[in-house]
């Protein structure tokens, strides 16, 4: 999404996700410039630019350069706030201006108005015109309103839509709602979603039709509603136009699971493929599954699997937004079996190779949905202190309100362990912590680093020995 910042403000924010990712408090202001790709000059420059931003939007001080070091206040900064950045250099970017004029008016403004309005010079106008054209496929109804409403959706803006559009999408949703096409709790969304279908057409329904003859569509719907969506929009596409509503929607999950699986179209071979890769992904892991819940769990990762084969909308696909590293890191077993699962199905059904990652996490997530994974990945840390039992079960208490997840489990048994903590030196497990004291944040750090190794080793360890 850096792509409609202005350069300076998309290097301010990587400067930013850089430090604040970091887990030092301090940088070398030299290595932080060949890390960024940028002149010391502009570095400096764009640590003072920052500062600025952090003042005016959160009146915190985070930032300074002192003596060739960059000393960082990471402790005070939210994912939330770095949204809100984002989100900041977005609104007063001149893409977000040319953007909404093409929603609201069917065409980017000439240059006439926008010299006049904001003294642009043409070559910037151009450039920036240009630019935008290549993100968002403005020739093409279809690629334009996913990437506009993808666009608006991770800025989180919405537009004055005129009250007619309103009215014509109020309609459309509640055809929609009333067949159980869409989900209901997704309204505001969904609303500005058909908002940006409507406008389209009427302000350029020579292409709109022409992208709605040319675009493949795959889902289709039978019954009356195909017409109904015809006569409020006054076209008449014989369920064109709800087979393209279908996919858009589809694109970003909007649809219910019931109307999907009647809407796709059906293939026995890849079905039979689906089915037999499914179990046996299913067997190779360490769950207990009921008749009725493989059954159930098979038929929703195959739904998504179809989705996903089906959704192929490639620019700003979500797909590349999705963090996997917790389940790698701590479901390393489950993670690479699902990836290897999806790798061996696309290239079965010889699909094109997607990026994966939005697929491997819904089915993590349709796993942990179904069943019981507290075998998957376990680790157990025995608690060995030389004072009494109390001075045991007060550590274990504070252990298992801190960690309560990742099949993380504790014991006063110092047999069979993967990680000792203790407040003396043994020499009998590699894998031990000394705490002489309450544990500090640092403490803590530590503690979930040595159980992510711990579980990484024990995950090779059991497929080398494979």
């Amino acid at each position: 999404m850096d792509k409609l910042l202005n350069k300076n403000d998309q290097i301010k924010l990587n400067i930013a996700n850089y430090l604040f990712e970091s887990q030092y408090e301090s940088h070398d202001i030299n290595q932080v410039s060949k890390k960024m790709l940028i002149s010391r000059y502009m570095l400096v420059e764009s640590l003072k630019s920052l500062q600025y931003d952090f003042d005016t939007l959160f009146h915190i001080k985070v930032l300074k350069v002192l003596n060739g070091r960059i000393y960082v206040n990471r402790h005070t900064i939210t994912r939330a706030q770095m949204y809100r950045l984002s989100h900041f250099y977005f609104v007063t970017s001149p893409y977000k201006l040319l953007l909404e004029y093409r929603i609201l008016n069917g065409d980017t403004p000439r240059y006439n108005k926008i010299a006049t309005d904001y003294g642009w010079s043409s070559s910037l106008y151009f450039k920036y015109k240009r630019h935008l054209s290549s993100i968002i496929g403005a020739k093409n109804s279809y690629m334009f309103i996913h990437n506009a409403f993808f666009i608006s959706s991770h800025y989180q803006f919405t537009f004055n839509f005129p009250l007619s559009i309103q009215t014509l999408s109020q309609k459309i949703w509640d055809q929609l709602l009333a067949y159980g096409i869409v989900k209901s709790y997704d309204y505001t969304q969904l609303f500005n979603f058909l908002c940006l279908i409507v406008i389209e057409l009427n302000n350029n329904h020579d292409i709109f039709m022409q992208s709605l003859n040319n675009e493949k569509t795959y889902l289709h719907i039978t019954g009356e509603v195909n017409d109904i969506i015809d006569e409020i929009l006054n076209v008449t596409s014989h369920g064109k136009i709800m087979s393209f509503i279908l996919q858009l929607f589809h694109a970003f999950d909007f649809i219910n699971e019931n109307i999907l699986r009647l809407s796709f179209p059906s293939n026995n071979h890849t079905n039979a493929i689906l089915l037999s890769r499914t179990k046996n992904f299913l067997s190779s892991l360490p769950i207990l599954l009921t008749p009725s819940e493989e059954s159930s769990l098979i038929q929703n990762i195959n739904l998504e699997i179809v989705k996903h084969i089906h959704n192929h909308m490639q620019m700003f696909n979500t797909n590349s937004s999705v963090d996997l590293s917790y389940f790698r890191e701590v479901y390393p077993t489950l993670y690479h079996a699902t990836q290897k699962f999806i790798v061996s199905v696309i290239s079965a059904l010889k699909t094109k190779d997607q990026n994966i990652g939005t697929l491997v996490f819904k089915i993590i997530t349709r796993i942990f949905e179904v069943t019981n994974t507290d075998n998957i990945d376990p680790v157990t840390i025995s608690i060995n202190f030389s004072g009494s039992f109390l001075t045991d079960n007060m550590v274990l208490l504070l252990l298992k309100n801190h960690i309560n997840h990742a099949n993380v489990y504790f014991t006063n048994k110092t047999t069979l362990n993967d990680i000792l903590i203790t407040d003396a030196i043994t020499g009998s497990n590699n894998n031990g912590i000394i705490w002489k004291k309450p544990p500090t944040p640092k403490d803590w750090e530590v503690l979930g680093e040595l159980i992510v190794t711990t579980k990484k080793n024990k995950y090779l360890e059991t497929n080398y020995n494979a």
